[in-house]
């Protein structure tokens, strides 16, 4: 199971622990819930890192490559986030 297959069973189980009742459509026909683009707009959105997602991240890229100033291990850091979610969401 892919992370976006994940995150969409994780959406479901999480909405009928809440008892909430809903037709699974992927089309979203007839006002029935698109949990797919549900999903895909949550990666979007968390598409960009915070800056302390990036500082977290630039303590294993500096081990990589050493000798960089903080700000291009945060921006290395920050990079490979990116270009996870781009995986993630092209696959999704």
């Amino acid at each position: 199971m892919t992370p976006f297959e994940r995150a969409e069973t994780a959406a479901w189980n999480d909405l009928l622990r809440q008892g909430v009742q809903a037709h699974v459509d992927t089309g979203a026909i007839n006002g029935n819930v698109d949990m797919r683009a549900i999903v895909r707009a949550i990666f979007t959105a968390i598409h960009e890192p915070s800056q302390k997602m990036a500082e977290a991240g630039s303590e294993i890229t500096r081990t990589v490559s050493a000798g960089e100033v903080d700000g291009a291990y945060q921006s290395d850091a920050a990079n490979i986030w990116r270009f996870m979610v781009d995986v993630l969401l092209e696959r999704g």
